[in-house]
């Protein structure tokens, strides 16, 4: 028993050094020179995913930010995803927990999500729904288990290095994220509306197209011509988008 708990206070010593090398020693029994191939060996690998996973991060930030970045990640957050490729998402929960870190970049948070978005559904695997080809307004339409809708306080769909934003916007952002039949990813802009619609799209088992919008215009303080007819549009948008995969009969 004695001799277990010794392994495992070493593995203890061996993974305090690999995360940070300033604060702790070289366990006992460790040559230095052979902890330090391990420790660029980890880091690297873990600097050059997150590097991978968020393009548009990486280029916003010079090399010595982005390592510290990286060696904050790396030393602080306790990644607890059994897969390699999520763990990516574990920048996006460690920048949850410590944006204020990096007041320099106060989307850094929204934007690492919206990077990871792409890459969660490349990867999803969710089964598809029963559907078929007929009229999304007169039968019940079905929605693609592949997409997102997310609300953003800063533009991060629309990010560019030269001109990064400082303020958040005076209106959130919704933006829409979703996975064609050829594997590939879009992204759209949505209205309060639009995003309102795909929420219900998500949820209705029951209604038709036409009846799902009728019953938005109900408790919609808009124009109710208007708003079916854009609404028509939309759903017809959608099915050639393939947001929209098909319908079920009523």
């Amino acid at each position: 028993m004695s001799e277990l708990k010794d392994f495992q206070q070493q593995q203890q010593a061996f993974c305090n050094r690999i995360r940070d090398p300033e604060k702790y020693p070289v366990p006992p029994g460790i040559e230095t020179e052979r902890m330090q191939v391990y420790e660029a060996l980890l880091f690297d690998g873990v600097e050059s995913m997150l590097k991978n996973s968020f393009p548009v991060l990486h280029s916003l930030m010079d090399v010595e930010t982005f390592q510290q970045l990286a060696r904050d990640f790396f030393k602080l957050h306790a990644c607890k995803v059994p897969l390699f490729h999520e763990a990516p998402m574990a920048l996006v929960e460690y920048l949850e927990l410590h944006a204020e870190k990096y007041p320099t970049y106060p989307f850094l948070y929204e934007l690492a999500h919206y990077e990871w978005m792409e890459v969660a559904l490349s990867l999803s695997d969710a089964p598809l729904p029963a559907f078929q080809a007929g009229d999304v307004l007169k039968n019940i339409p079905v929605l693609t288990p592949y997409f997102g809708v997310w609300q953003y306080q800063y533009p991060v769909h629309d990010i560019q290095g030269n001109k990064p934003p400082i303020l958040p916007a005076e209106e959130p952002f919704y933006v829409l994220g979703f996975r064609d039949a050829d594997q590939k990813v879009h992204f759209l802009s949505l209205t309060p509306w639009s995003a309102h619609l795909i929420e219900q799209l998500s949820t209705n088992n029951s209604l038709t197209g036409e009846a799902l919008l009728q019953k938005m215009v109900e408790v919609t303080a808009l124009e109710e011509d208007r708003l079916i007819k854009h609404g028509k549009a939309l759903l017809q948008e959608w099915v050639e988008q393939e947001i929209v995969l098909g319908v079920r009969h009523s």
